[in-house]
Order: C-alpha cells, then sequence, then structure tokens
C-alpha cells in the first residue's frame, strides 16, 4: 500500500484482534490518529485509541484476553490491549501499552506509553516512556497522578558536527521524546549530567566533564513552563567537551541540552528525579 497524500505512515498489518499497526518506513508498530486511521478507510476505536479494521466478536475478544501477555495478581485490574506487562495490587488500569510493571494501589498507563514502571504507593500515573515511578498518593482531588517521584534517563551521542544536541530518553533517537510535565504542577529536580568525548578532529578520547543540577519547573493551565534554578555544579571537569544548558516552552516539555565544543564530539547521559505536585481542583497560568 502506498503512503496517503499528507500521511508520513501508512497500515503495516492487522493483528487478531483487529487493530491495525502503521509503519513509517522504519518503526513497524505505529498506532494512528484519528485523522489517519480514517485516512486509510479504517475504524477509529475512541474508547481505545486505536485504528481498527475490525472488532472480534464477544468469544474472540475473550479468547484473546486469556491469552494476552499481561500478567495480574490481584482484584479489578483493566489490561486494556497491552503486552507484556505484570500487574500486581487492586485497582490499576492499562490501555495500549508495552513492557511495563505496576505495584501498589489504583495506578493508571495511559496508550502509547512504554517500558515504564511504577514500583509502588497508590493513584500513580506515569506520563513518559521509559520512566521509573513511586507514586504518592492522593492530591487535592481524586485523580490519579498528582503527586510521585519521577525518576528519567536521557542520552545523545554526538557526531563533532552538530554543536547543540538536546538529549533524548533512552537515548530513543527515533521516538526523540523529552521530559514532559502535567499542567497545573510545581516540581523540584535533580539531575546529574555525564558527558565523555569520544573523538571528533579536535577532540581528546576520555576527556569528560560531571555536573549536578537542582532547580524547580512551574507548568501553568496551558503547559507554559518557567524554570527557576538554584544549584549548578562541576562534579569534575577533564579536558575540552562541552556545556549543559535547559530549554523551556509553552508544551509542557523540559529540555536538556549539550552544546559541544567545535569538533568535539561526546557522549552525553542524564539521570533525573522529579518530584511532582500537581493540583486539579483549581488551575493557574503564569
Amino acid at each position: 500500500m502506498e503512503y496517503k497524500k499528507d500521511f508520513k505512515i501508512k497500515p503495516y498489518k492487522v493483528g487478531e484482534s483487529g487493530i491495525v499497526e502503521f509503519t513509517d518506513g522504519t518503526t513497524n508498530d505505529l498506532f494512528a490518529n484519528e485523522p489517519t486511521c480514517k485516512a486509510y478507510g479504517y475504524k477509529y476505536d475512541k474508547e481505545k485509541g486505536v485504528c481498527r479494521a475490525y472488532t472480534p466478536n464477544r468469544k474472540v475478544s475473550e479468547l484473546l484476553t486469556r491469552n494476552d501477555s499481561v500478567k495480574a495478581f490481584g482484584d479489578n485490574i483493566k489490561k486494556g490491549i497491552s503486552s507484556n506487562s505484570l500487574a500486581v495490587g487492586n485497582n490499576h488500569k492499562l490501555a495500549q501499552n508495552k513492557n511495563c510493571l505496576l505495584i501498589g494501589t489504583e495506578h493508571e498507563i495511559t496508550a502509547r506509553i512504554t517500558d515504564t514502571s511504577i514500583t509502588g504507593g497508590t493513584k500513580g500515573k506515569p506520563i513518559n516512556s521509559g520512566e521509573v515511578l513511586h507514586a504518592g498518593g492522593r492530591g487535592d482531588g481524586p485523580n490519579v497522578g498528582q503527586l510521585g517521584t519521577r525518576h528519567l534517563q536521557l542520552a545523545i551521542q554526538g557526531d563533532g558536527a552538530t554543536e547543540d544536541l538536546f538529549l533524548l530518553i533512552q537515548g530513543d533517537t527515533t521516538k526523540a521524546e523529552h521530559i514532559t510535565l502535567p499542567k497545573n504542577s510545581v516540581s523540584i529536580y535533580e539531575l546529574s549530567v555525564s558527558g565523555i568525548c569520544v573523538g571528533g578532529a579536535s577532540g581528546t578520547v576520555g576527556h569528560y566533564t560531571t555536573k549536578r543540577y537542582t532547580g524547580a519547573l512551574s507548568v501553568d493551565r496551558l503547559g507554559d513552563v518557567v524554570h527557576v534554578p538554584e544549584v549548578a555544579s562541576t562534579v569534575s571537569n577533564v579536558g575540552t567537551t562541552g556545556t549543559i544548558s535547559f530549554v523551556v516552552n509553552t508544551d509542557f516539555q523540559f529540555r536538556i541540552k549539550a552544546s559541544e565544543e567545535e569538533n568535539v564530539a561526546c557522549s552525553w547521559h542524564a539521570a533525573i528525579r522529579i518530584h511532582q505536585h500537581q493540583l486539579t481542583r483549581v488551575q493557574f497560568s503564569h
């Protein structure tokens, strides 16, 4: 099948449950949004957030559920159409997830979040793939995901030619995901960054820098992010590598940028811990 005009993905295969997976020519397990789904003649399932070629009857659905790869130990665990996941506890809800772990009570993982763990507590809700979350329980309202401590790993590999590089979650340049924060929230972060020279015309392999940062992030109801830095310290520095800076905008995201010295190629890694406090009963604007 050819690509439809103005669309960058096309159908790749239809699974046993009728769900259509799409491809961009490189990644073959993508999920389409509603306009893309309909453009190729399929029906969009708004409840599950997936594109369907058909909806299996009840007997087929029950068989697929029994044969899925989500293991559940507890009561009232909704598996959605997830795979390769483990849920322990009560009142959990998955949607369209892969490789996830839930331990505790009343956690929720929304569609397309992958490779994520909730390691305890109650009312946890990861918002980034690759995230490890310790849930903080009930906030000012009944919603899940208001309080908690999030842990993320980011990386990027420099080439000595591109001066400004953004570190990406799990170093995944295909997904190219940055840290997302929830609206109406204030967070404190603790960040460690290391950069090691791997070559380049002016680089010396083994030169390195290690840094620590702390600060606060406020996100209003429209996604405007305000960054208030507190501490920026160099733990150790040998030779020539680059510098670290931060970029925020109006899109709920916190970006970590590495600016390499000219013709110096480095491997960059960051580990961040975010202490999040979100409101749901009221909203605020910057």
